[in-house]
């Protein structure tokens, strides 16, 4: 397959990038475009709360204090 060539029609056509806590997607900026360069859909969605850009995070590092991580379904039920 050359780097242009579009994901043949029997393939899955959409990337999901995640990132880890206290990452951005800009994490994931170049494997975007390489993938997006070969035809995929690509999706790197942002921790919830943290959808802004890194620079505003910079400026205002509020949204990072306030994140949480929700506890598992595992050690929130009672024994």
């Amino acid at each position: 397959m050359s780097t242009n060539t579009p994901p043949p029609n029997n393939t899955p056509d959409t990337i999901v990038l995640i990132h880890g806590l206290w990452m951005t997607p800009r994490s994931w900026e170049k494997w975007v475009e390489r993938y997006e360069g070969r035809g995929y859909r690509v999706l790197a969605p942002a921790y919830p709360g943290l959808e802004v850009e890194v620079e505003a995070l910079r400026e205002d590092p509020s949204p990072i204090e306030a994140l949480t991580v929700p506890p598992s379904s595992s050690t929130s039920r009672a024994s």
